[in-house]
C-alpha cells in the first residue's frame, strides 16, 4: 500500500507539472502554407490516377517545393515518408511538411544554383521515351 501511494504521488506530481509546462508550436508563414498547399494539389491530381504508377520509381516518388530563397533542406517541403503505390494508386505515407524530404530538397537546392526560378520538383522513374517525347 505504501508503495501504490509513493507511485500515486509520483503520478499526480508528474501531471501537475504538465499543467505549467508550454509547448511552443513553430507556426508557418504564408508562403510556406502556400507551398504546402500546392504540393497537396499536385498530390491530390496524382492521387486518383492509377496509370500514374507506372511513373513511380522504386525508391518511390515524393514532391517537393521550396521557398524563392530557400538554401537549407528544412526550407524544403514534401511528403514525410514518400508517396507509393497503395491497391493500384499512389499514397503519400505521410504529411507534407518542411524539411521531411531529403532527397528531392537536395535536387531542388541544386537546381536552384543554376535557375533561382525552380521551386518545385517531383522525382519520376526513368522512361527513355517520355525523355525523348519532352
Amino acid at each position: 500500500m505504501k508503495r501504490q501511494n509513493g507511485l500515486l504521488k509520483e503520478l499526480n506530481k508528474f501531471f501537475d507539472d504538465l499543467k505549467y509546462t508550454i509547448y511552443m508550436v513553430p507556426s508557418l508563414s504564408k508562403e510556406q502554407k502556400a507551398i504546402i498547399a500546392q504540393i497537396k494539389e499536385i498530390y491530390n491530381f496524382i492521387s486518383d490516377k492509377k496509370k500514374f504508377v507506372t511513373l513511380i520509381p522504386e525508391v518511390r516518388t515524393n514532391i517537393s517545393g521550396a521557398l524563392d530563397t530557400a538554401q537549407k533542406v528544412e526550407e524544403v517541403a514534401g511528403f514525410d515518408g514518400r508517396i507509393t503505390v497503395v491497391n493500384g494508386f499512389p499514397k503519400a505515407c505521410g504529411e507534407a511538411k518542411f524539411g521531411a524530404s531529403n532527397h528531392t530538397a537536395r535536387l531542388i537546392l541544386t537546381a536552384k544554383k543554376f535557375d533561382n526560378s525552380i521551386n518545385f520538383v517531383m522525382n519520376l522513374k526513368y522512361i527513355p521515351r517520355i525523355i525523348d517525347s519532352l
